[in-house]
């Protein structure tokens, strides 16, 4: 004969508790490795991203360089508020390759896609060459 219990779980976790919400092992990183652009006059658009929310504000610089020169080109700060997972670094049209690299995070760390690298899809600006 097999008998069925049910147990009643007195615990209670509170919100501040939440183990999605936590700053120790949440990191900052790019969504992807890489990008490319078919139009040379497109603005630079790179999607970061927390692996968690956190209940408090974060910040990661960023710096943009040329991929070929090395020469930064821009740099900035992201800051993340509470609970927001998503930001994006913008910056105008490259002519090159850039690469933007993700440093110096506050209050979080970070991830392991830290270089992103963005290019100019140079077989579609060939083509347009032509039809003109």
């Amino acid at each position: 004969e097999e008998y069925m219990a049910a147990v009643h779980d007195t615990t209670s976790t509170k919100l501040s508790d939440n183990p999605f919400i936590d700053a120790g092992t949440t990191t900052v990183g790019f969504v992807d490795k890489g990008s490319v652009v078919n139009d040379s006059n497109s603005p630079l658009n790179i999607p970061v991203t927390l692996s968690k929310p956190l209940r408090k504000e974060v910040s990661v610089d960023y710096k943009i360089y040329n991929a070929k020169t090395k020469q930064l080109l821009d740099s900035g700060t992201l800051q993340f508020k509470p609970l927001q997972l998503n930001k994006v670094i913008y910056a105008g049209p490259q002519k090159d390759e850039v690469l933007v690299e993700l440093v110096n995070s506050k209050d979080i760390k970070l991830g392991d896609q830290t270089l992103h690298s963005h290019v100019k899809d140079k077989g579609k600006d060939k083509d347009k060459d032509k039809d003109s």
